[in-house]
């Protein structure tokens, strides 16, 4: 069986973005696509997602080599626990902004 993979393409201004409650069951399902040997491609415009990805590797239901996303034509790895190699400028920086400010820091 060929090893399925998933490419999250993160455009915070035009990539689809679920309710909350629906990205679960949406990234169950990939998931399962995925681990059946499907290549499979997902626009996405919000963090959470890309949070409920880190956190399907760091449990083991994804592997990191099955995993790629891509924001502005550079592809980003993640690490068996779930974290990624790189940040660049602008991406993912809505939460962590407002996570400092609550924090203070």
């Amino acid at each position: 069986m060929s090893v399925g993979k998933l490419k999250i393409i993160y455009d915070p201004d035009g990539g689809k973005t679920l309710p909350d409650g629906k990205i679960g069951p949406y990234i169950d399902e990939l998931i399962t696509f995925v681990n059946d040997g499907m290549q499979t491609v997902a626009t996405v415009g919000g963090e959470l997602f890309i949070y409920y990805v880190q956190l399907a590797v760091k449990q083991g239901r994804l592997t990191p080599e099955q995993v790629v996303i891509e924001y502005k034509l550079v592809e980003l790895r993640l690490n068996s626990d779930g974290r990624i190699s790189y940040y660049p400028e602008g991406f993912c920086t809505h939460a962590d902004k407002i996570l400092c400010e609550l924090l203070g820091w």
